[in-house]
């Protein structure tokens, strides 16, 4: 009928009508648009896909025994952390803590988290077979079953920061997984790239190319997790081997999203997308190794070499001023240096140390050349991470070495600065020793007064920064680059290490409803 009427018009109706037709839908349109902008708004709806793009290789996706960044990564998403998983941690006294674990939580394949699942990880952090990265951080810790759902912690000594940075940040294993294997042949089992974990996400599959590297890993949310359910169903995991790559690929879009250590290689980022720049507790400085070139004994060339660098030039110039110059060793150290004589580096001959990473090359480049200004030869030795632990770190075999320290969001000094934390395997890179620090810096850890801890830290890294026993150069921003879809990204959270970027990840959206209000 309706088609029988509009063929008895005439041309010049049927215009009209057509005319009157598209003027009736655009108000429509408009009408509705205006009826929802103030009548309903948006919210996160479940579902989509997240492809994330790291630039490293999964070695076994293990919170306890990571080889690679990428396991850290995936095995955030994994495996859940204690302080999650639990009711209640309650201290006891100065060394002791009780930690009581939430009814019902259960691994992937459903069988139930117990306290027998938490001594179980502890006791394997502490064997010197599973080679642990986190021996060091764990020696001397004794976790005692209480009951089935309740752990005691024990320390040998106060540490006012034991239950956030160790019990709450612990990725716990399950027992009845590793229990059989010997701990030196863990990570040749089955679950290195198929682990049964705890956390939001688990791991349906992974691909490989023709010569084993390791293209990705699909991962859908966990059915039996026990927190908030996560709003993005699944994640793809896209391995690279360099960060050049991973940008390539974030630009012709096979992509959502990447982290960055620094802002320096933003520029290469093309396609549209949101930056988010977040808060990096971590310091790059170069140590100085005063046994290794006896030009380094002198406070006054150390002083020198530190006051000859510009350091908020080379802010500005590498990260575009994402970054904050460092003049000690905890933030808001003033520059104490400021009375040098820049004569004493001419005629010195030095050997830079830097690990294989770009932006520290970029800034070695940098120091190179202002040391050169003042009439020093600088020869800059760049290693790969196989050779800087074995062959650099071990044994304190350089002259100067650029490396970075995380110091957390508790600005415990002590395994940087303390006497007692040199030679290797303690990271007292500088092999600094001064017995006021020590003092200031284990009555730091130990002090319950918050207060008196500000005071320790201040004095310490006061006096670190007058000794100079390195040069400090900046504390970078951590850098996030996403597709402009991603919505409930946290942008106040602290990165620690890149692991800390999907500590919200339950939070993450990239799908939307309407509700009416």
């Amino acid at each position: 009928m309706f088609l029988a009427i509009l063929t008895s018009l005439s041309k010049k109706e049927r215009i009209a009508f057509a005319a009157a037709l598209i003027i009736f839908v655009m108000a429509a349109i408009l009408l509705i648009s205006d009826f929802l902008a103030h009548n309903a708004y948006y919210v996160a709806a479940y579902g989509g896909e997240w492809r994330e793009g790291i630039a490293s290789q999964p070695v076994f996706i293990n919170p306890i025994l990571p080889t690679t960044e990428a396991d850290q990564d995936v095995s955030s998403l994994v495996f859940a952390r204690l302080g999650d998983m639990t009711d209640a941690i309650t201290q006891v006294n100065p060394t002791t803590w009780d930690v009581h674990l939430k009814q019902g939580l259960k691994w992937q394949d459903g069988a139930p988290i117990t306290a027998d699942d938490v001594v179980f990880t502890i006791n394997t952090i502490e064997d010197p077979n599973a080679n642990s990265p986190l021996f060091a951080s764990y020696e001397g810790v004794r976790a005692t079953r209480l009951s089935e759902l309740s752990v005691r912690f024990t320390i040998p000594t106060p540490y006012v920061f034991f239950a956030k940075d160790h019990i709450e940040n612990l990725g716990v294993i399950p027992a009845h997984i590793f229990s059989g294997i010997p701990s030196q042949n863990m990570r040749l089992s089955q679950y290195g790239l198929s682990p049964v974990g705890s956390g939001p996400y688990k791991v349906d599959s992974y691909a490989h190319d023709s010569n084993g590297f390791i293209t990705s890993i699909s991962l859908s949310r966990n059915s039996n997790y026990f927190g908030e359910k996560p709003h993005i169903a699944n994640i793809v995991i896209k391995f690279y081997k360099s960060n050049s790559d991973m940008i390539a690929a974030f630009n012709s879009g096979a992509i959502d999203g990447f982290g960055l250590p620094t802002s320096n290689l933003l520029k290469d980022v093309t396609l549209r997308h949101k930056t988010h720049l977040l808060n990096s507790p971590r310091y790059y400085a170069i140590f100085m190794n005063q046994n290794a070139n006896p030009s380094l004994a002198s406070l006054g060339v150390r002083q020198a070499l530190d006051g000859t660098i510009d350091k908020s030039a080379m802010v500005n110039g590498l990260f575009n001023g994402d970054a904050t110059p460092m003049y000690g060793p905890s933030t808001g150290t003033p520059n104490q240096n400021t009375n040098f004589n820049p004569s004493l580096v001419n005629g010195l001959n030095l050997t830079l140390t830097v690990p294989n990473d770009q932006f520290l090359i970029d800034t070695a480049e940098e120091v190179q050349q202002a040391w050169k200004s003042y009439g020093a030869t600088t020869t800059i030795d760049v290693v790969n991470a196989s050779d800087l632990s074995n062959k650099v770190l071990k044994g304190n075999n350089y002259e100067l070495l650029l490396f970075g320290n995380i110091v957390k969001g508790t600005q415990d000094l002590f395994s940087f600065w303390d006497s007692s934390q040199f030679p290797y395997p303690g990271q007292n890179l500088s092999l600094y020793k001064n017995s006021r620090v020590d003092s200031l810096l284990e009555d730091y850890r130990s002090n319950q007064s918050s207060s008196t801890r500000a005071s320790d830290l201040s004095k310490a890294s006061s006096i670190i920064a007058q000794d100079t026993p390195a040069i400090f150069l900046y504390s970078p921003e951590y850098v996030y680059v996403s597709s402009p879809d991603l919505q409930g990204f946290g942008d106040n959270k602290i990165i620690n290490t890149s692991d800390d970027l999907f500590s919200d990840v339950s939070n993450w959206y990239v799908k939307t409803r309407i509700v009416l209000k």
